[in-house]
């Protein structure tokens, strides 16, 4: 006989149970929305190592510093008024930094011999080729640690060390090779026609968060305020040919893929909204079968040692240790590996070298010295329990 259960007529309790989680999912979505905005809104304006940048990743602060110092620093972005702001180019330094290459041979020409110095901040192959005629990219440079010039250059031999990430170039030629590696040197100094003309890879040490790094400020200062006058020239896309910018994506697509991406939208959202409904609460359902934990175990181990899998089986011994040791000495969930170990060493005084050759490095070569290691882990579990045990606790 089957029985059946009565039907109730839903309540507005149930009801909203059942629309909370979307609900919930809702709020969140808003919410990430509005956050979003509001930092995207906050976001101070520029680009990366612009003079009119305050943000970390500007260079206001070298411009900053370079007017209180008398240089008159004239922020140009595009090629006229670039060579309009240089003039004569007596008594000028001319900084081109076009990270996007937009420059063509053209605009190369017209810098050529501007100004009576020329500092080419990480050029690219083409700006190589046009304004620092045998100079090649060698490589590239974290710049983790400071770097000595070990040049006769005054304004690196003032500033001795510079701490910044950098491409290498090589020359034959070069006048002045400083901050060297192995592979090449972070800034060339050249002869040119009308002037000296200064390759920096080291473009990152004019940021706002790097200035202040070893000897970074006073070798910047040094570099672009020998000179009365700077023009910081960033090309923009209004030097690109016809002065036109790049068409955008909007304009690339086809006239249709605004309304279907909106319906595809809308479809996909109706679809989860219809098949992710709640029919009813949760029931249990009773299996045919329980499998005790102890026999999944064993028979695991079965499958490890038929497969002769033994390092598998110590990494899966291991794995459990690491996670049961982080929870008795209180590490978060997130802990490293190396913050276990170290967290280890502190609790049973043993070395950390020891303790990572235990949980990492040893590897067992047969049966036998699975088990040590078995019995070893089981051994350090029990040493951390005792020595995180509360003062008059007893047991494990």
């Amino acid at each position: 006989m089957t029985l059946e259960a009565p039907v109730t007529t839903p309540r507005v309790r149930s009801v909203v149970r059942r629309w909370s989680f979307w609900g919930w999912i809702a709020i969140i979505v808003v919410g990430a929305a509005i956050v979003g905005a509001l930092v995207q809104g906050a976001r101070p304006p520029g680009e990366p190592l612009s003079p009119t940048n305050p943000a970390p990743s500007g260079a206001q602060a070298v411009a900053e510093v370079l007017r209180e110092r008398g240089v008159d620093v004239v922020v140009a972005e595009e090629l006229a008024s670039a060579i309009e702001a240089v003039g004569a180019g007596e008594d000028v330094t001319l900084l081109v930094h076009d990270p996007l290459a937009l420059l063509d041979e053209e605009a190369h020409r017209a810098l050529d011999g501007a100004a009576s110095r020329l500092v080419l901040l990480e050029p690219g192959v083409a700006a190589l080729r046009d304004l620092a005629d045998g100079v090649t990219q060698s490589g590239f440079t974290e710049g983790s640690e400071p770097a000595r010039a070990d040049c006769a250059v005054p304004e690196a031999e003032r500033a001795v060390e510079i701490s910044s990430a950098s491409t290498l170039y090589t020359a034959p030629g070069a006048v002045a090779e400083c901050w060297r590696e192995p592979s090449g040197a972070r800034m060339i100094v050249l002869d040119g026609e009308r002037g000296e003309i200064v390759v920096l890879g080291a473009a990152e040490l004019l940021a706002n968060e790097r200035i202040t790094r070893a000897g970074n400020a006073a070798f910047a200062l040094g570099l672009l305020g020998r000179n009365d006058t700077l023009v910081w020239y960033r090309p923009s896309v209004a030097d690109l040919a016809g002065g036109a910018p790049p068409a955008t994506l909007g304009e690339l697509s086809p006239d249709w893929v605004v309304p279907f991406a909106l319906l595809a939208v809308v479809v996909v959202a109706c679809a989860a909204v219809w098949r992710g409904r709640r029919l009813g609460p949760l029931v249990v359902e009773p299996l045919p079968s329980v499998v005790p934990a102890d026999e999944t175990m064993r028979g695991r181990a079965r499958l490890y040692a038929r497969a002769r899998a033994r390092l598998r089986a110590a990494d899966a011994l291991r794995i459990g240790t690491i996670d049961r040791i982080a929870e008795r000495l209180g590490l978060a969930s997130s802990a490293s590996l190396e913050e276990v170990i170290l967290a280890s060493s502190a609790a049973t005084r043993r070395p950390a070298a020891q303790l990572r050759e235990l949980l990492v490095d040893t590897e067992p070569r047969d049966d036998r010295a699975l088990v040590r290691l078995s019995d070893e882990l089981l051994a350090l579990e029990r040493e951390i329990a005792r020595a995180t045990r509360p003062p008059g606790q007893t047991g494990e």
